[in-house]
Parts: structure tokens; sequence; C-alpha cells
């Protein structure tokens, strides 16, 4: 492994703390739905809450691996180089194989403690975690289906394997949250792709917005962001979503808010978005420890 020189004008963050905690905002969020949904269906026990830690832990590995296969593209913009683990620390492709099959050992033994359910559910999870950054397939360059996997697989996911690995049955709270999970994705993916639009296109990068243009994604962002917030607020008024996660709907409110009355090509703010994702896990804690004392109070 060969450590590149780095620019004087770019930060030089310890590499275990960039390595662990970069895209610290996407695993928290994907951690926090799969908790949501083991509450929903009751399954806070043993075997739950191993699932949660490593649902936690794939979704890092996940995002990981994505910054592998970026990092020759990441190198060439000083904006991102910094921030790539692998742009400074670069891995042989048998070196990054070994990891990641030793990494995938706790993942294959949570989620075998399920049966047939949890074999298909990793089988699909590692199937998508390599198909989306790596070559052949490569799902982060084909239009369309970049945003579709986004919308699947981020928070959608996440909470699919917290209500459903471990055995629950749907209802009307589910069918509200994966409403809201596809949506809030899918935006998040139209956002990254607004903001990184003129190096995407300057890179020959291909993915939705750089084949279908700026205008059409950024009205896409728009208005799936209004979508967002007009479904989850009458999931609420309707009561399908149980009011405790009404904070946490409060809690993204001033990052959706700036994303609707910004510019479209003005980047978002970091910092309010980090923030309401430490506000947001906070939260979280805080409805645990509610849910732990009284689980009657995730009833819609």
């Amino acid at each position: 492994m060969t450590r590149l020189p780095s620019s004087k004008q770019s930060p030089t963050p310890n590499p275990l703390v960039l390595l662990l905690f970069n895209h610290f905002d996407a695993w928290v969020v994907a951690s926090v739905s799969c908790a949501v949904g083991l509450m929903v269906h009751e399954a806070w026990h043993g075997r739950g809450l191993a699932l949660l830690a490593v649902v936690g832990f794939g979704y890092w590995l996940a995002f990981a691996l994505n910054d592998y296969y970026d990092a020759p593209a990441d190198a060439q913009d000083p904006r991102k180089q910094w921030r790539n683990f692998f742009v400074r620390y670069p891995l042989r492709p048998w070196q990054l194989g070994a990891a990641v099959a030793l990494l995938c050992v706790p993942l294959a033994f949570v989620f075998g403690q399920f049966g047939w359910r949890g074999w298909v559910v990793l089988a699909l999870a590692l199937l998508i975690m390599w198909g989306y950054s790596a070559p052949p397939l490569h799902f982060k360059n084909r239009p369309g289906v970049d945003l579709l996997i986004h919308a699947l697989f981020v928070q959608t996911f996440p909470y699919f394997m917290g209500a459903f690995v471990p055995g629950g049955r749907g209802g009307a709270t589910d069918a509200a949250i994966i409403s809201v999970a596809l949506l809030s994705s899918l935006t998040a993916q139209l956002e990254q792709q607004v903001r990184d639009f003129a190096g995407d296109t300057a890179a020959g990068i291909r993915n939705f917005a750089t084949r279908y243009g700026l205008a059409l994604t950024a009205a896409l962002l728009r208005w799936g962001t209004i979508a967002l917030l007009g479904v989850s607020a009458g999931a609420f008024i309707g009561r399908a979503l149980p009011l405790i996660l009404l904070p946490i709907w409060f809690i993204a409110l001033p990052a959706l808010t700036h994303r609707l009355t910004r510019n479209p090509a003005a980047p978002r703010s970091e910092r309010l978005v980090y923030a309401s994702v430490m506000v947001g896990l906070v939260y979280a804690l805080v409805m645990v420890a509610l849910y732990m004392m009284n689980p009657a109070i995730l009833a819609a």
C-alpha cells in the first residue's frame, strides 16, 4: 500500500478516521431506518440487535467499496480527493478482495441465523453492494438504474431488513415508512447528482443527470422533495406513521427547506446535513429508550 503525496492546500485527516467516518451520515441513517423496522415489528431482541449491528456495518462497507472504485475519478477532483481514503492509500485488487471477504464473515454469521430469508437478503445485499460500484455491472453509471438502486436500497432496504428478515408481516405503517424512505433516498441521489453535475460532466461520468440534463434533474429534485414533504405529512395526519417519528420529520425539515429555497446548482450545506444527522441520531437513541420502557409507544 503506497501513500500518495498530498497537496499542501488539501486537508489531511487521520486516515483511520477518514476510512471509518466518511459517509457517516449515510450509514447512520441506514442504521436508524433498520432500528425503526425492528421496533415496529417488535424484534428488538438479541438476534434483532445483532442484525442492526451488521446492517450498519454492511452499509459502511458498501460505501467504502464505492470509494475504492471512485478513487481514480476522485483523484482528479481537488474537492473530493482528500475525502477518499483510497486516493491516498490505494489497495491492489487482491488486497481489497481479501479484506471484503474477511469483513463479510460477521454478515454471513448473523444473517444465517434467520434461515433462508436471511441468506436470500444477504445475497441480494452483496450483489447490489458489488454491482453498484464495480464493473461490469456498474449500476451507478447506468442512467435511470442509478436512481432506482438508490431509491430501493439506501434507506428503504435497511427498513425492509429490520422489519421482514426477523419474520414481520407488512401493514399500513410499513407502507408509509417505505414510501417516505423511497422518496428520501431518491431525492438525496438527485441532490448529489445536481451538486456534482459540472465535475461529472467534465470527467465524462455517466449518470441520470449527465444523460438527461441538469434542468430535468433539478426539476425532479424539487418535485420529489415536495412529494416527500407532502407524503410524510399526510401519513402523520392520517396516523399511518407513529407520532413518535414526528420529531425526525422536523429534524429533517431545515435541510429539505434549504434544498427547495437555494439555487439548484448551489451546494447543500454540509454543516446543516451533518447537524441534522447528529440530532437525528440523538433522538433515535431517545426513541429507543422510550420504546424499551413502553413498546406500545410505536403504535400509530
